[in-house]
């Protein structure tokens, strides 16, 4: 049995062989889903970075369990992990890539929105690649309006390729923002956010408005496009983490360009995934300055559409083949996860 301590500070147990990953994400249960039995999970945001905390008293009258999880996501969790108190192992997980592969850490890699997608769809069997036809050159998909998927959309707009992509912008989910974005680190100018307030607010391609994220590739940004321009949910230097945005361009057998944080196509290619470093120039990955990044991420797709984009995906498609057959490795993702006590 799993106890949950939940945001108001109940205790929930789950029992794991009820546990059904459904479509939309519950983070509590899909960690509970891949942690061993008599474990503790602490909801992410409840624990402070410092100080005595009520969580460390709950923690102390549970009985019979073997170690506590704190649920971090970000890059806090050492200075929560170091000041948690309690008699038990204590470990956290997180989805910042730096701790990919970092077996000696007390913080387990645990990237929420890709476990989820991997879980979801392998309940279904292994990975296929599709057998869509390609009708355009590049796909690029915008839910909420973070600063660098604004200044994305900026720079393509003004690009003559723009309105043959397959793009979107304006759907709001439910973590909407109606003034300025607080994840992430870049700041719009005046001049800048006049220009965006001069673009269409709402571009739909066959996209429904919901309130959560598709973990779904059937759609034509995914089925009908050569190339896949990634706006991942944050651009922050300091906490690089890859959403299940980043895989599904992989899974519909698609080149990519990323536009996100610096480090994520060094990650990509460390977990064994065919980056096509012989076609895309992926020297923007190693820019720490966000609009230097983004700039330059934009000034390789003015090089990429000058391509025969359609050739050279039909010849890549063994590379595409090869790339799910790493995804659907058992071993893909490490997990379960495993605990030295």
């Amino acid at each position: 049995m799993i106890a949950l301590i939940n945001y108001d500070h109940t205790i929930r147990l789950i029992d794991q062989s009820k546990i059904q990953i459904k479509h939309q994400i519950n983070v509590p249960e899909l960690i509970a889903e891949y942690i061993p039995d008599r474990s503790i999970v602490v909801w992410n945001g409840i624990v402070p970075e410092s100080g005595p905390h009520r969580i460390h008293d709950i923690v102390d009258t549970l009985e019979g369990y073997e170690r506590v999880i704190l649920d971090c996501g970000s890059d806090r969790c050492k200075d929560i992990l170091d000041n948690f108190q309690t008699d038990l192992p204590c470990y956290a997980t997180s989805d910042i890539i730096t701790y990919y592969k970092n077996n000696t850490s007390r913080v387990k890699f645990f990237p929420t929105d890709l476990v989820h997608l991997y879980t979801v769809c392998h309940t279904l069997g292994n990975f296929e690649l599709p057998n869509s036809e390609r009708t355009h050159k590049f796909s690029c998909l915008n839910a909420n309006q973070w600063s660098h998927r604004s200044l994305t959309y900026l720079a393509l707009s003004k690009k003559p390729y723009f309105k043959d992509m397959i793009f979107s912008w304006g759907r709001k989910t439910y973590q909407e923002q109606q003034v300025e974005d607080v994840i992430n680190d870049i700041v719009l100018t005046d001049e800048e956010k006049d220009e965006i307030n001069d673009l269409p607010k709402w571009i739909s391609t066959h996209e429904q408005r919901g309130s959560g994220n598709d973990r779904g590739t059937e759609h034509p940004a995914f089925m009908n496009a050569c190339l896949n321009v990634i706006t991942e949910t944050q651009s922050r230097v300091d906490t690089p983490s890859v959403t299940e945005k980043t895989f599904k361009p992989i899974l519909a057998g698609q080149f990519f360009v990323l536009i996100g944080q610096p480090g994520c196509i060094q990650f990509l290619r460390d977990m064994g995934i065919d980056c096509f470093d012989d076609i895309i120039d992926h020297s923007y990955d190693e820019i720490l300055d966000d609009r230097q990044r983004i700039a330059e991420a934009i000034n390789e797709l003015d090089r990429l559409e000058k391509l025969d984009l359609f050739e050279l995906h039909s010849q890549s498609r063994h590379r595409f083949e090869a790339n799910l057959d790493v995804i659907n490795n058992d071993g893909f993702l490490e997990l379960p996860l495993e605990f030295d006590k």
